[in-house]
């Protein structure tokens, strides 16, 4: 039984080891943006649409990709009597558009992450609700790494517990660490 949670502590680790070195920069990059500055190069075009075409957001997106190749996922959208604006996010790219719909003038404002910029965008990403199919697979992604973290936590405490001449300093660190994260989270919720 040892060896088989051993095995399985490993594999678990070395799996989620890539999604978490992920997680911990872009955490990081979120905490001291100084240390790992968020770079992005933005861009601005124009072009003319049929005037009064669209009626919502869903048919200028629809209209968008297929005639200018302009995707992503609808964030954030505004309709008003003259105007349609709309959010396409990519995890890499960002598009804000502004269609008048008297005239059919449209404004694409975009925004291209660097790497840094894209791993904070994955660290909040989240849900297997998304259209883009990409975006399920990396919220199945870290719903598995989810589960593994807590089978590692676990098996790793029963490992631990099997060596009974590193018992002291497990103790030790296991106290610190809820010692720790249990401050944290008191002094994070009370002012």
């Amino acid at each position: 039984m040892y060896r088989w949670i051993r095995n399985l502590h490993l594999i678990l680790g070395v799996f989620a080891s890539l999604p978490l070195i992920l997680y911990a920069v872009s955490a990081v990059q979120m905490a001291h943006d100084r240390w790992l500055p968020f770079t992005s190069v933005k861009s601005q075009r124009s072009f003319e649409m049929p005037a009064s075409a669209f009626s919502d957001p869903a048919a200028l997106r629809k209209q968008l990709v297929e005639s200018y190749g302009i995707t992503g996922e609808l964030q954030d959208s505004e309709v008003t009597p003259d105007r349609i604006r709309l959010s396409l996010f990519r995890p890499g790219i960002i598009h804000e558009v502004s269609y008048a719909r008297q005239t059919g003038e449209t404004v694409v404002k975009m925004r291209v992450n660097g790497v840094v910029g894209v791993m904070n965008r994955l660290h909040h990403l989240a849900g297997v609700t998304h259209e883009d199919r990409a975006f399920n697979a990396w919220g199945w992604l870290l719903g598995v790494v989810s589960i593994a973290l807590l089978a590692i936590g676990v098996s790793g405490i029963y490992l631990w517990f099997k060596l009974h001449s590193e018992r002291l300093i497990g103790i030790v660190l296991l106290t610190v660490s809820l010692g720790f994260s249990l401050t944290l989270i008191v002094l994070l919720r009370h002012p």
